[in-house]
């Protein structure tokens, strides 16, 4: 089992432990007193949370103690995982929270809200602050242990094996919705890998269409491995719609008027034009349809035995035992010494559900029969196809309402085949279908936007079953594609005056930090926004992308607050208008009124990551390199 398998069925464990405490510390009976959960797990690392009523040091609230630590010979060889980032969990937190044993385990204490008076009766708005406050730690963690793995610890995230439960969320533009694609096809073709098909999958030729000018086309034929390899997205899209439109992909939004009926079932009604009547009946939504889908077709085991098959016994394999004949009850063998024997088809088939094959006499005639059939079925479905649904926006949708009892069977290990196997009756069709259960092959890729709807406030079942990937800015794509990874500046020639290039790099960092600094990390701003400049890196479209994308995003984010946004882009594109002919008379609470200029500098853009912007001998500069 890799390490990273260990961490976060550990991490999931303290997840439902803390849910625990909370519900405890809630009750007014336990509102004094110390609670702790402390899970080490196999690989060395604890996680621990303790909440204290008097808080740290004999304060008069209460507080919570939470570290994350890996244990050494003595206290002091505590690995320091939180204080690595300590400067990075500042900046999120604020000073909301006390750093102890400092140097140690890196333990951090959070304080109280400082808007809330420490005394008894504010007790209730205390504690539920510090809550969403350690739900926010906990979110970090699993973005903490991925930049760990370079570290020293022996800690290496391992992606080999895709999770069957996972979402991708962060700011927008970050690429989420982008990636599932590759997510989707690896996990189809890393399955098809290990099957005997596995060249011809991998290799099959896709006829995919190119434009390579404005009017003209070309069609290629590229396999998968060819196309991950380049990074053909084209080719990548090609071969993702082709595996769409066999419905061995589907895709859904999330959204708040979709509900159970349209995701797992419903009753729908549908008008009978020879009758001039509707009728009802139950159809299976989006996600049943599939999971019927990539399940195997059901077969008969018991006709996996045919007359004068014989089967070795389990003690004594060079004893065989011959099926003779069987009916609906019963199978009639020859035992080793020839007499007739006849066994029954429960009790095999009793055997067979449990595999529990060594529990039972083994000179039993039914374990060797239902051992026989469990290895046999088992070679029938080796080469099961895996199937993925992608949901996009899926914090967007009621959780409860949509997955209803389904999000306890979505668990891998309450997955069918899973050694925790739950089936349950569907309440539309639970009468006339066999119980339901969801296929270990059927994988769920989410993703989430973190500035329409933080992590800290998603479902808190959605978030014990899923495991998340977190996707930030990454300024280093904005490259030129020339191979070189160049920084994506534009150019600019103005008439005959000469102007000092923008790098687009720094653009973003500089609007990502500041608004870390005022607001918070979820509401950055994606790399994607910029992306188009790769293929056109004019100033002209850098004016389209601010003027039609990055300025309304930021004006949704700080509410219209134009003073924050002038901070966060340091310059005069947005700027205060004076007073209108038509306002004849000052008023103490009247609007300040703000416009974006019609044109953007190229200055100004400097100004955003450069406080200086740029001067007359810059201009020259910038005049001369170009000569």
């Amino acid at each position: 089992m890799s390490k990273i398998k260990i961490y976060n069925d550990y991490y999931k464990l303290f997840i439902e432990n803390f849910e625990t405490l909370i519900s405890n510390i809630k009750k007014p009976t336990h509102q004094n007193g110390r609670y702790y959960i402390n899970i080490k797990s196999e690989n060395g690392i604890s996680y621990y949370c303790e909440y204290t009523s008097r808080g740290y040091s004999g304060g008069n609230y209460p507080g919570f103690i939470v570290g994350l630590y890996m244990d050494g010979s003595s206290y002091n060889d505590k690995y320091k995982l939180f204080l690595e980032y300590k400067n990075e969990i500042d900046k999120i937190f604020d000073n909301d929270i006390i750093w102890l044993d400092t140097g140690k385990a890196g333990r951090i204490f959070f304080r109280k809200n400082a808007n809330i008076e420490g005394n008894k009766g504010e007790w209730p708005k205390i504690i539920e602050w510090q809550i969403n406050k350690v739900q926010k730690l906990l979110d970090y963690i699993p973005k903490y242990i991925q930049k760990s793995k370079k570290k020293d610890i022996e800690m290496p995230v391992s992606q080999d094996e895709q999770p069957l439960n996972q979402i991708l969320y962060g700011p927008p533009g970050t690429g989420k919705t982008y990636n599932t694609i590759n997510k989707a096809l690896e996990i189809v073709f890393d399955q098809n890998e290990k099957c005997e098909n596995d060249s011809e999958d991998r290799n099959k030729a896709y006829e995919v269409i190119y434009q390579i000018a404005d009017c003209k086309i070309e069609t290629k034929s590229v396999t998968y491995n060819k196309a991950k390899e380049t990074d053909d997205r084209i080719a990548l899209k090609t071969i993702f719609d082709d595996f769409q439109k066999n419905g061995q992909i589907e895709f859904v939004t999330f959204h708040q008027s979709y509900g159970y009926e349209e995701f797992v079932e419903g009753i729908k009604a549908k008008t009978n034009d020879k009758k001039e009547q509707i009728e009802y009946s139950v159809e299976a939504g989006v996600f049943k349809k599939l999971c019927d889908k990539s399940q195997k077709k059901t077969v008969n085991i018991f006709n996996l035995l045919t007359s004068s098959l014989k089967i070795p016994l389990l003690s004594e394999i060079h004893k065989q035992i011959e099926i003779v004949s069987q009916d609906d009850k019963y199978i009639k063998i020859l035992n080793p010494s020839g007499n007739e024997y006849t066994c029954n088809k429960g009790n095999i088939l009793e055997i067979y559900k449990k595999k529990d094959f060594n529990t039972i006499d083994k000179k039993s005639y039914e374990p060797a029969i239902a051992k026989y059939l469990y290895d046999e079925s088992a070679k029938l479905s080796s080469n099961i196809k895996n199937y993925v649904l992608i949901i996009d926006e899926i914090n967007r949708g009621n959780i409860s309402k949509i997955f209803g009892e389904l999000i306890t069977l979505i668990e891998p290990s309450k997955r069918i085949g899973a050694d925790e196997e739950i089936k349950v009756r569907l309440p539309y069709s639970g009468d006339s279908e066999e119980p339901f259960g969801v296929p270990s092959n059927l994988y769920i890729i989410g993703t989430m936007n973190t500035a329409d709807r933080s992590i800290a406030q998603i479902d808190t079942a959605l978030r014990r079953r899923f495991e998340f990937v977190e996707m930030m800015p990454q300024s280093d794509l904005l490259v030129f594609n020339d191979g070189k990874k160049k920084p994506l500046e534009i150019n600019t020639e103005k008439g005959e005056e000469f102007e000092p290039a923008i790098n687009v790099q720094e653009i973003l960092n500089a609007i990502n930090e500041r608004i870390e600094y005022i607001y918070d990390r979820e509401h950055t701003i994606g790399h994607s926004y910029f992306m188009p400049l790769i293929k056109t890196p004019t100033k002209e479209k850098l004016d389209e992308i601010f003027r039609v994308n990055i300025i309304p995003l930021l004006a949704e984010y700080f509410y219209g607050d134009w003073e924050d946004i002038r901070y966060i882009l340091n310059n005069d594109f947005v700027y205060r208008e004076e007073k209108s002919n038509y306002i004849f008379k000052e008023r103490n609470s009247a609007n300040k009124i703000f416009k974006i200029r019609e044109i953007f500098e190229i200055c100004q853009y400097i100004k955003i990551y450069d406080d200086k912007g740029c001067s007359k001998n810059d201009i020259e500069e910038a005049k001369q390199q170009d000569e």
